[in-house]
């Protein structure tokens, strides 16, 4: 058994699974941290955040051990990449978890989300939309990529600086290659609102329609609403209700930058793809 663990900005996520076989057999689990929060402000990770990763991490190690897993890697993404005490921060880990342990770069993280997601999808040509806690990574390709770009803006990010111009954060898009496809939990999130999901289904989410008109439709209602009516939603995680509505914002403006009304929802990325990408699995079937 093999494990991969990814350390975002705002939450920790585990993939345990047997390298001989493919992912939905797989255990899978995720936590909201917080890890990059204040990060612009203080340059440095939350201390908060780094409280809660520890014991998430210590959950999943006992996970880890009670499956039987004889290899893990972890990898950390914006957050840890940019903050002055992030390489402290892995360092520490490997001594407390004896795990592989490393700091992606944008591109690399650009790169596996695009394996990870087109890996279940049906071969042509993609867009990739992965909106992350402090970063957006936009993936273009068909067999091979043809451009990737990490864009230092997140749901996290952006929760904190509404503020900010994603015109001049995105001038550098390029124009839409093929059909949009979305990864990461901001996507993921939206579409079990929308299917009013009491608990998080794969099988429902993977491959779904997500709309501009159903984006508009739910960033007017959670405007309408106090944070603890949001927090009651089917399909939200309480712990992401701070930074859901900045996110829908920010995929709202990808799709209008696109010019397109739609996208595919994939729950497969970061975690499968950079699982491909190292050799983890023998197979890249989903």
């Amino acid at each position: 058994m093999k494990a991969v663990i990814d350390i975002g900005s705002n939450s920790v996520r585990l993939l345990v699974f047997d390298g001989e076989a493919d992912f939905k057999q797989g255990v899978s689990d995720l936590e909201i941290t917080r890890l990059g929060q204040g990060l612009d402000r203080t340059g440095r990770l939350s201390p908060e955040g780094i409280r809660a990763t520890w014991e998430v991490l210590d959950r999943f190690q006992q996970t880890i051990e009670q499956t039987g897993v004889d290899e893990v890697e972890a990898f950390a993404t914006e957050a840890v990449r940019t903050a002055a005490d992030g390489a402290d921060f892995i360092e520490q880990l490997r001594r407390r978890y004896g795990w592989k342990a490393r700091i992606i770069s944008g591109e690399e993280e650009a790169l596996i989300g695009f394996v990870g997601a087109t890996s279940a999808l049906a071969e042509g040509e993609w867009t990739l939309i992965d909106i992350g806690g402090a970063s957006t990574e936009i993936i273009q390709g068909r067999d091979a990529i043809d451009y990737r770009q990490s864009f230092p803006i997140g749901a996290l990010r952006y929760t904190e600086r509404p503020e900010t111009d994603l015109a001049k954060v995105f001038q550098d898009l390029p124009p839409l290659f093929g059909q949009i496809v979305g990864i990461g939990g901001t996507i993921t999130t939206i579409m079990a609102m929308e299917l009013a999901l009491t608990s998080y289904r794969r099988d429902r989410i993977q491959g779904a329609k997500l709309t501009k008109a159903c984006l508009e439709k739910w960033v007017n209602r959670l405007q309408a609403m106090t944070p603890q009516a949001r927090r009651q939603l089917p399909g939200l995680d309480p712990k992401r209700e701070p930074i859901i509505l900045g996110g829908m914002k920010l995929l709202h403006y990808l799709l209008e930058r696109f010019d397109q009304e739609w996208l595919v929802v994939s729950d497969y990325g970061n975690l499968e793809g950079y699982a491909i990408s190292r050799g983890l699995c023998r197979t890249n079937s989903i």
